[in-house]
């Protein structure tokens, strides 16, 4: 399981990697939660339930990271760490599982980057041999 930062000229690009879907998931959650403040210093502390659905597995992972977003603007909660399931269901995909973090505290997480939105441009999903890659770009 991995991430890693990607050069785009005005916004932020991620590639994630990971042996089993579930776990590519909670790895782009860790890079977008990584390019908002400093991750190694978020806590698990809360926790919170998750239930999303969609058509598309790439449609998921957007609707999945602009939670996180919007949990974070609304609420001031910042993620580290998740246990979900991903399974096909009728309408498509569904998303179940529990996200786990702590409130935002400016002096000990820092701010790096305050991100609007995860976009559809260059949004992919890829299984491979070896394991699954998915890569987004974050709007500034």
């Amino acid at each position: 399981m991995a991430y890693r930062f990607l050069d785009h000229t005005a916004d932020l690009g991620i590639e994630v990697t990971a042996v089993a879907l579930p776990e590519l998931f909670v790895e782009a959650l860790r890079g977008l939660t990584d390019s908002m403040v400093d991750l190694q210093r978020v806590s698990a502390s809360v926790s919170r339930d998750v239930e999303l659905e969609s058509h598309d597995l790439e449609l998921l992972l957007v609707d999945w990271l602009n939670e996180v977003i919007v949990w974070y603007e609304t609420e001031g909660l910042v993620l580290s760490d998740a246990r979900i399931r991903l399974e096909e269901a009728d309408s498509g995909w569904r998303l179940t599982g529990s996200v786990r973090g702590e409130s935002y505290d400016p002096e000990r997480h820092g701010l790096k980057t305050l991100i609007k939105a995860v976009t559809y441009h260059q949004l992919s999903i890829e299984h491979r041999p070896e394991g699954w890659r998915a890569s987004f770009i974050l709007d500034l």
